[in-house]
C-alpha cells in the first residue's frame, strides 16, 4: 500500500465543501511555490559559497540581518536574510522542513496565501530580533540569517491543521506534530529566558511559530476573497465573517437570517412612519392594538 492510500493522504469533506485536515505528504510539484522557494534558496546559497568570494561577500553584506542596520533604515534585510544560510547543514535542514511541510499547506491555502505565510513568518522573526536589539536584549550589531522563522511558521500552521500527523525526530522517533511543536516552543522560550546558545535565533523561531499558529487558528488574511482554512465557523475569522455577512449569497454560509432581517427593514420603516404620523395627527389612543404591537417590535429591533 503506497502512502497516497493511507488515511493521512485522504481528503475530507464537510458541509461547506472540501476541507484538508489531514497531512498529505510532501509531494512537490514542478511549478509549486514550495519548489520555487527551495530552488531560489539553493541558488543564493551556491552564489554565496561556491562562486567568486567577492560575489558571495557582496550578497552577504547586502542581505544579512542586523538589527542596528534595520533600525537605521535598511529594512530590506528583514526579508533578504531569510534567503541566506550560514552553511550546508543550515540550508539542508531548513529546506527539508520546507519540503515536508510546505506542499501540504500550499494545497490548503493556495500558492499566494502560502507564500505570504512563509514570508511573514521569516519577517516576523527578524522584526522580533530587531526589537530585541533596540531594547538591548541582544547585541544589535550581531548578524543573523536563515529561513528558520519561515520554516517555524509552517511547522506551527501544520500543528493546527494536521495535529495528529507524525514527524520523525532525527528520522527515527515518531511524535505527533502538535506535541513536537509544544516541546520545541517551550525549549525556545526557556533558552531565550536563559540567554543560552543562539537565543537570538530562537527569538526568530518564536516569531515565526507565532505567525503560523495564529494564521492557522484564525484563518489569516484573505488575498483572494475566500478563506480555504476558515470553513470552521468557530474560528475567529468564521465568527467575524458571519457577523459582517450581508449579501443574499451568504445564506449558504449561515448568514441568511441576518440578510432576511435586513430585507424586512424597508417595509417596517414605512409602516412605522405611517403609525407615527397617525399618532401626531390623531393621538396615541387612535392606534389599534396591532399598530401598537408594530411600534413595540420596531423599537426592540432598533435596540
Amino acid at each position: 500500500m503506497g502512502w497516497r492510500d493511507r488515511p493521512y493522504a485522504r481528503q475530507e469533506h464537510d458541509a461547506h465543501g472540501p476541507r484538508l485536515s489531514r497531512y498529505r505528504g510532501s509531494g512537490l510539484s514542478r511549478l509549486s511555490v514550495a519548489t520555487t522557494l527551495i530552488v531560489v534558496n539553493a541558488v543564493v546559497h551556491f552564489l554565496v559559497f561556491y562562486t567568486n568570494p567577492r560575489i558571495g561577500g557582496t550578497i552577504l553584506e547586502f542581505g544579512v540581518m542586523q538589527a542596528n542596520a534595520v533600525l537605521h533604515g535598511q529594512v530590506w534585510r528583514l526579508l533578504t536574510a531569510t534567503y541566506l544560510h550560514s552553511g550546508f547543514n543550515h540550508i539542508l535542514f531548513n529546506m527539508l522542513g520546507l519540503y515536508f511541510f510546505g506542499p501540504a499547506l500550499e494545497r490548503v491555502w493556495g500558492a499566494r496565501q502560502f507564500f505570504v505565510v512563509y514570508t511573514a513568518g521569516g519577517i516576523a522573526g527578524n522584526i522580533l530580533l530587531t526589537l530585541a536589539g533596540l531594547v538591548g536584549f541582544i547585541n544589535p550589531d550581531v548578524p543573523a540569517l536563515g529561513a528558520s522563522g519561515s520554516v517555524l511558521a509552517m511547522l506551527g500552521a501544520c500543528a493546527v491543521l494536521f495535529p495528529n500527523a507524525q514527524v520523525y525526530v532525527y528520522f527515527l522517533f515518531p511524535i505527533r506534530i502538535r506535541t513536537f511543536v509544544a516541546i520545541y516552543g517551550i525549549w525556545f522560550l526557556y533558552n531565550v529566558w536563559q540567554k543560552g546558545a543562539n537565543y537570538g535565533g530562537d527569538l526568530c523561531h518564536l516569531g515565526g511559530l507565532a505567525v503560523g499558529l495564529w494564521w492557522a487558528y484564525s484563518g489569516g488574511i484573505s488575498l483572494s476573497g475566500r478563506h480555504r482554512t476558515a470553513v470552521d465557523p468557530s474560528s475567529l475569522l468564521g465568527k467575524l465573517t458571519s457577523r459582517s455577512a450581508r449579501t443574499p449569497s451568504g445564506r449558504g454560509l449561515g448568514a441568511g437570517t441576518q440578510w432576511d432581517e435586513t430585507e424586512q427593514q424597508q417595509p417596517d420603516e414605512q409602516e412605522v412612519n405611517r403609525i407615527l404620523r397617525k399618532v401626531h395627527e390623531q393621538g396615541l389612543d387612535s392606534l389599534t392594538s396591532e399598530e401598537k404591537k408594530t411600534l413595540i417590535d420596531a423599537s426592540r429591533r432598533r435596540r
